[in-house]
């Protein structure tokens, strides 16, 4: 599969793994934890809702390469999940 280079080597959606951490620092920024909530939501929803829904449409289209790929990367934290 194309996308598998770069940080897509090691996470399948390093682009929201990034907007989590944007979000994260702009929480630890203002210095009050209840901003904390926006980071938390916009994690819980990638994982519920973003993830599994563009995964199963490359599922769909790219069905071995994107089986090679999955089984071989995490979807979100590197080591992790």
């Amino acid at each position: 599969m194309r996308g598998s280079s770069g940080f897509f080597r090691y996470s399948m959606h390093p682009n929201y793994l990034g907007d989590v951490f944007l979000f994260l620092g702009f929480a630890f920024a203002t210095g009050d934890w209840i901003s904390l909530v926006i980071p938390g939501l916009t994690a819980v929803t990638f994982v519920f809702v973003h993830i599994p829904t563009l995964d199963a449409c490359l599922a769909k289209r790219y069905w071995e390469a994107f089986s090679a790929y999955r089984s071989r990367t995490k979807r979100l934290v590197p080591g992790l999940w």
